[in-house]
């Protein structure tokens, strides 16, 4: 009978795993067409305002991706990371072992340090936040926009030793509990406080705290419900209530620890422990020693005298009764005083209207004006650095004299980038009444990046009743090909692509049509994959519309012919005829499991893309195609 329940246990399982994936593809891949669509229109000529719209529904998308990837990492049925929703198998391209996605690594790993890493979550997470509280600047009357409160503000600092500068796996657990730890700290925080995030590293552990000065956690849901899943203190609040769920089952998976501490009228801590070892991409002895940096970084920026850098505590913190206020001023000084003792070998004083006036003043953007009327005189020499979080949403103030900003995350970087700005404008002699406001960050509100392609005309494209020979007649109205960044080997590929779902091949035909000038072949089944396929095998010096392909780009959950199959026929065919795979072969699939992924690199396919995939995951596969011929 224990035999028989076990059995039957795992029939179970295997069921729920499947219907869950399937649940997973049948939510994927409409988003991977809406999303998509969302980011070419955002590539054509659209007024301000409809820009602003798109982004929004491309934030909302992405919430909706986040909200999938996290019911289903809390299923355990798939790894629903940035990260490891791209991988590429590792192996030797020649010699390809069968391989599980779980000892796969991602494409690249440890080309970032643990700084960056963190940086980057964070900054990811304020802007996400602040779009969503203000996600379109023409939505409001502008009598409505005056009245949005310049000081409702909160100031995130990241503090970490320079001992954190050593590079790191992209781990999906690290990745996890940044993004939801710094998500939970934005969302309850309070306005008009500081939240903290610290990076301390020693020999074997590396230390994340994270501190706030928000509403705190009830002392009975903190000891009973705190890590349950779909648990939340208030039902009303935003989200799943799989936050700190994900976090918990992450932190057990590297092997550390969590604790959390909360107190209902002042704030939350919670410190994370977790092994070196499971993080560094290289052995301890081999971490560049970055003991030298502070004498580096001060004499890059004052050579010839001290560094005096005071701060100005802002002004609505000062000498009240609130203990949020209180714990805000103790985490702002705290924070930037490591900062500058660590990174730079100077300490950090407090500033008044009545004491010297400092070289540098560190001051919140709220306070700027009056502190520039307290200089007086010595407003024009005196490097003034100004923080605040939601720049991009108010207007910078009237500036004048030296100063700079640091906009979203204050870290030791972009301490250093402001001051290197203040002392250029010094130097060159060129700070003067209405001189521009000079930023050591770029602070675009989620949804927007590097400027995209603009294109002349966009005609409208066919939603219903498709044809593929439709669809190809519509790509006419999209640039044929982008610049690519790599120059390893300069020949365009040849793409056949794969979907039984007539969007999705529309969307990555004009993924295509921007990642190459050669032609490609549409294809809605995995039998006329096979076919197209095998048609080109026997051309010899022929024109580009009939050489074989170089890339294929292959969905997985088709009927009758299945992608894993179509895969495992065209290895058979290339080892029948050269004894080695040719063409690169990248599933983009809604499929998720640890399972798909293994089965998948089993039958040779090549890269795991997971939908919904943007542009920049084309370019990524195109690109790793083109290291694999350069090898």
């Amino acid at each position: 009978m224990t035999q028989i329940r076990r059995l039957e246990e795992l029939d179970l399982a295997k069921k729920q795993s499947d219907f869950l994936g399937s649940v997973s593809h049948e939510l994927r891949s409409p988003l991977h067409g809406m999303l998509a669509c969302i980011e070419f229109l955002q590539g054509t000529q659209c007024s301000a305002q409809q820009q602003d719209w798109l982004r929004v529904a491309a934030t909302c998308g992405a919430h909706l991706k986040d909200n999938i990837d996290n019911v289903l990492q809390a299923s355990r049925i798939g790894n629903s990371s940035q990260e490891m929703d791209h991988l590429e198998l590792p192996s030797h391209r020649y010699n390809r072992p069968k391989v599980s996605a779980k000892n796969s690594s991602p494409k690249q790993p440890g080309t970032i340090t643990l700084l960056d890493f963190v940086e980057n979550k964070i900054d990811k997470a304020i802007r996400r936040h602040q779009f969503m509280q203000f996600p379109v600047r023409g939505f409001r009357p502008e009598d409505v926009l005056d009245q949005i409160q310049p000081e409702a503000a909160i100031y995130v600092m990241l503090d970490a030793a320079v001992e954190a500068n050593f590079s790191v796996v992209q781990h999906q657990g690290l990745d996890s509990i940044l993004e939801n730890l710094c998500r939970n700290c934005l969302k309850f925080a309070s306005l008009d406080t500081c939240v903290r995030i610290g990076v301390q590293v020693d020999t074997d552990v590396v230390k994340i705290s994270f501190v706030d000065s928000g509403r705190g956690i009830a002392r009975d849901f903190l000891h009973y419900s705190l890590f349950k899943p779909f648990s939340q203190q208030d039902p009303l609040d935003n989200g799943l209530g799989l936050g700190l769920t994900l976090v918990h089952n992450a932190v057990h998976d590297l092997d550390g620890k969590i604790e959390i501490q909360s107190d209902e009228s002042k704030g939350t801590n919670i410190h994370v422990s977790l092994p070196r070892s499971g993080l560094a991409l290289v052995s301890d002895d081999s971490i560049l020693n970055m003991a030298h940096v502070p004498n580096l970084w001060k004499a890059e920026i004052s050579p010839d005298s001290p560094l005096n850098v005071q701060l100005l505590v802002p002004t609505r913190w000062q000498g009240g009764s609130d203990p949020r206020h209180e714990r805000s001023q103790q985490t702002l000084i705290g924070s930037i005083s490591r900062t500058l003792n660590a990174w730079f070998g100077t300490d950090l004083q407090i500033w008044t209207h009545e004491q010297e006036t400092p070289k540098v003043l560190l001051v919140a953007d709220v306070d700027f004006q009056s502190a520039c009327d307290a200089l007086g005189e010595k407003f024009m020499e005196t490097w003034k650095i100004v923080l605040g979080s939601n720049a991009w949403l108010n207007p910078c103030p009237s500036t004048a004299g030296i100063v700079s900003s640091i906009v979203g995350v204050f870290t030791p970087v972009k301490l250093r980038s402001a001051l290197l700005a203040c002392r250029s404008l010094e130097l060159d002699g060129t700070a003067k009444m209405g001189s521009p406001y000079i930023t050591a960050d770029d602070p675009l509100p989620i949804g927007t990046g590097p400027q995209k392609t603009r294109l002349d005309k966009v005609q409208d494209l066919p939603t219903s009743h498709h044809i593929v020979d439709d669809i190809i007649k519509s790509f006419s109205a999209f640039p044929k090909h982008l610049p690519m960044e790599d120059t390893a080997v300069h020949r365009d590929p040849r793409f056949l692509l794969v979907d039984d779902n007539i969007i999705n091949l529309k969307v990555i035909g004009m993924f295509a049509r921007k990642c190459s000038k050669e032609s490609f072949v549409l294809t809605q089944s995995g039998k006329e994959a096979i076919e197209t396929f095998k048609s080109t095998r026997t051309v010899n010096d022929a024109p580009s519309e009939t050489r074989p392909f170089d890339i294929v780009i292959l969905d997985l959950s088709m009927p009758d012919v299945t992608g894993f199959e179509v895969a495992s026929a065209i290895r058979e065919m290339e080892y029948s005829e050269y004894c080695r795979p040719c063409v690169y072969i990248a599933a983009l699939t809604g499929l998720t499991s640890e399972r798909d992924r293994s089965a998948a690199f089993a039958v040779g396919v090549d890269e795991y893309v997971t939908k919904p995939a943007t542009l920049q995951d084309m370019k990524r596969v195109v690109s790793n195609w083109r290291g694999r011929l350069a090898m």
